[in-house]
């Protein structure tokens, strides 16, 4: 009886030794729930949608295309869903040719966003006007959305964008640089 007690011993032992050891190391994560309540269940919880018109330069005119959206609370949500869909409008309505996905938008406490791209949107074989036409159609849109974000600092992965023809060192006003 004293051996299989030392064995028993022995085995939990090692149990809780690989147990403590797999928490440390980040495999096994054991955390309590901070809030029980489920959104879904939620009866004061409301869903707000918002009408969104997004701009873009195609045929050298301005194009326009509206789209209902669940609109998020959170400013940085916000301008990262219209970045995201207004890319994708432009792409589908054949107005740009290059595929650009957003990596991340982030909007600071003083109201200036970072809009960070996979690849470079400037296209090197069309006219400058073109190229600032893209910019300044996101840009109408972003204002006509009333994200509240004054300025875009705008990137390629997380650097500013590296172009002859505009400076994208500093940021660009949500106002635009075009005329009515």
């Amino acid at each position: 009886m004293k051996r299989s007690m030392i064995i028993f011993f022995s085995v939990g032992c090692f149990a809780l030794g690989v147990l403590v050891y797999a928490i440390s190391r980040g495999w096994i994560v054991i955390q309590r729930p901070l809030n029980t309540v489920s959104l879904l269940h939620d009866k004061n919880h409301s869903v707000e949608k918002k009408i969104i018109t997004f701009y873009f330069w195609h045929a050298d005119t301005w194009q326009h295309d509206t789209m209902e959206l669940i609109w998020p609370k959170d400013t940085a949500q916000q301008l990262n869903l219209v970045v995201s869909k207004w890319l994708a409008i432009v792409l589908e309505e054949g107005a740009y040719e290059k595929r650009i996905s957003l990596q991340s938008a982030l909007v600071s406490d003083t109201q200036e966003a970072y809009v960070s791209f996979d690849r470079n949107p400037i296209v090197k074989s069309r006219a400058t006007l073109q190229n600032l036409m893209w910019f300044e159609g996101l840009l109408k849109t972003v204002r006509n959305a009333q994200i509240g974000v004054r300025n875009i600092y705008f990137m390629t992965h997380y650097q500013p964008i590296n172009d002859t023809h505009f400076d994208f060192s500093r940021s660009w006003p949500t106002t635009g640089f075009m005329q009515s």
